[in-house]
């Protein structure tokens, strides 16, 4: 196995279990995330959910791409079949401070603002596209760990060889 293969494998292992276990957080913490609450929004405003959450999906990415364009990078857009889920990618490297503002920027406008937004008017709507949304940050955030010890002059682009990786180099 090489170091490259182990990085992914690592990256994913972490992935999932973040993912598991902010999702199991949100089930215990919030009544109308958890699969009762959805199991509502999805029966009384099916169209109305799947609507916000395309909408979310899409302005998730385009937040990624808006923020490391303005790094000065370049990005490419498309669509994964197999995992049926959108995706940015960078196709140019930026400054690491710049790719951590574009991990993050989605988190903090398409996760959490509909998540507190939810649960200041108790909307259960709003509180699932939240909690859904900040659950699909958590990929987001085993990045920004991942490279949480990697200097600020360096440069970041995502790697093709490793899915969900990052490579970083000295400027």
């Amino acid at each position: 196995m090489t170091d490259l293969t182990r990085s992914a494998a690592s990256a994913l292992g972490a992935s999932a279990a973040v993912t598991t276990a902010i999702g199991l957080a949100l089930w215990a913490l919030l009544p109308d995330a958890s699969l009762h609450g959805m199991a509502g929004v999805l029966a009384e405003r099916p169209g109305a959910f799947f609507t916000g959450l395309a909408l979310l999906l899409a302005l998730h990415e385009a937040l990624h791409g808006a923020v490391w364009r303005l790094g000065g990078g370049t990005v490419e857009f498309g669509f994964d079949r197999r995992s049926l889920n959108p995706y940015c990618r960078l196709t140019k490297p930026v400054g690491v401070t710049a790719y951590r503002a574009g991990v993050l920027a989605p988190l903090l406008l398409t996760g959490l603002p509909p998540l507190a937004l939810g649960l200041g008017l108790s909307d259960p709507l709003w509180t699932a596209l939240g909690a859904v949304m900040t659950l699909g940050a958590a990929g987001d955030l085993v990045t920004l760990w991942d490279i949480r010890g990697v200097p600020g002059g360096w440069r970041a682009a995502a790697s093709e060889q490793i899915r969900m990786g990052v490579v970083v180099s000295p400027a």
